[in-house]
C-alpha cells in the first residue's frame, strides 16, 4: 500500500509540473522563421536573445549573432571537441551579450544600429582589437561606446584624441563603421521584456512587482507624468502593460515591443508574439 501511495504521489507531482510547462517554441516562432527564410538575403545575420539562437539558425537557415553554445566562456574547456583547434578562444566572448543588451536598452538608435552592424559584419573583432591596443578593457569599452554612438568621421577624431595612430584608428573603424555592411535583422520576442538586462546592473529593465504610483504612463507614444519620485513607468501595449524602470522607458526594446519604428529601424513582420525589424543601409 505504501508503494502505491508513493507512485500516486509521484504521478500527481509530475502532473502538476507538466501542467505548468510551456513550450519553448511554437507556431509563432515557426511563422517568423519561415518569413525570414523567404524574405531576407541568405547572408542576413539574426540578432536576438541568445536563447532563441539555435532555433532560428535551424529553422530560418540564417546565421545568428548569438546562441547558447558559443556565447559563453564556460564552453572553452570543451570547444576542442567541436571546433577546429585554430579557433580563437576569445571568439565569441560574453562581451557579445553585453553589446546586444546595450543596443536594446539604449534610447539612441544610432548607437544601436552601429552596434548591430558591428556584430553582424565583424563580430568581436572591434573590442578585441581595442583591447590589444589599450591593454585596458575598461578604457576600450569607454572608447567603443563613444564611437558607436556617432558617425565615422566623428569616431575617427575620438580615436585620435585617445592616442591611437592613424593606422590603428582606421583599422578599428573597419570593424565599427564598415564601408560594406552585412545585412541584419532584429527579432524581438515578447519574453525578451524579462530577459534583456541593463548593461550596468545586469537586471531586467522590467519589474515583476510594481507597488505604488508610477513615474509615468505611456500609451500610443504619449507620456503622462504621474509621480516624479517614482522609479518605474507603465507602458500600455495593446491589452497588456509593461512595468519598466523609468530610466529605460524610451529604450529601443520597449519601442520594439510596442511595434514602433525607431530611427532607421523598420518593422517588417509581426505576429502575436514576435516582431522583426531591419535597420538602415
Amino acid at each position: 500500500m505504501s508503494i502505491l501511495s508513493v507512485i500516486f504521489l509521484q504521478f500527481f507531482s509530475l502532473l502538476s509540473v507538466t501542467s505548468d510547462f510551456k513550450p519553448g517554441y511554437d507556431d509563432y516562432f515557426m511563422e517568423a522563421a519561415q518569413w525570414i527564410n523567404s524574405n531576407t538575403p541568405e547572408d542576413s545575420v539574426i540578432i536576438t536573445d541568445w536563447s532563441y539562437g539555435h532555433f532560428f539558425a535551424s529553422e530560418a537557415h540564417r546565421p545568428v549573432a548569438f546562441d547558447g553554445r558559443l556565447a559563453y566562456i564556460e564552453t572553452l574547456p570543451i570547444r576542442g571537441y567541436w571546433y577546429d583547434h585554430r579557433l580563437d578562444p576569445e571568439i565569441p566572448t560574453t562581451a557579445r551579450d553585453y553589446w546586444i543588451n546595450l543596443a536594446l536598452t539604449t534610447d539612441n538608435p544610432i548607437l544601436a544600429e552601429n552596434t548591430f552592424k558591428m556584430l553582424a559584419t565583424s563580430g568581436d573583432q572591434a573590442y578585441l582589437l581595442l583591447n590589444n591596443y589599450t591593454h585596458n578593457k575598461t578604457r576600450s569599452y569607454t572608447i567603443l561606446h563613444s564611437i558607436l554612438a556617432v558617425d565615422k568621421e566623428t569616431a575617427y577624431n575620438i580615436l585620435k584624441e585617445n592616442g591611437l595612430s592613424d593606422e590603428k584608428a582606421e583599422k578599428v573603424l573597419e570593424y565599427t563603421h564598415p564601408g560594406t555592411t552585412r545585412p541584419f535583422i532584429v527579432v524581438i520576442v515578447d519574453e525578451m521584456a524579462t530577459r534583456i538586462k541593463t548593461p550596468t546592473t545586469n537586471q531586467p529593465i522590467t519589474y515583476v512587482d510594481n507597488g505604488g504610483r508610477p513615474y509615468s504612463i505611456i500609451r500610443d507614444g504619449s507620456e503622462e507624468i504621474i509621480d516624479k519620485k517614482s522609479s518605474f513607468s507603465m507602458i500600455i501595449i495593446g491589452n497588456r502593460t509593461l512595468i519598466v524602470d523609468k530610466n529605460y522607458r524610451n529604450s529601443l526594446l520597449v519601442k520594439f515591443l510596442a511595434g514602433e519604428n525607431v530611427g532607421d529601424f523598420i518593422k517588417v513582420f509581426e505576429n502575436q508574439k514576435i516582431r522583426i525589424y531591419i535597420g538602415g543601409g
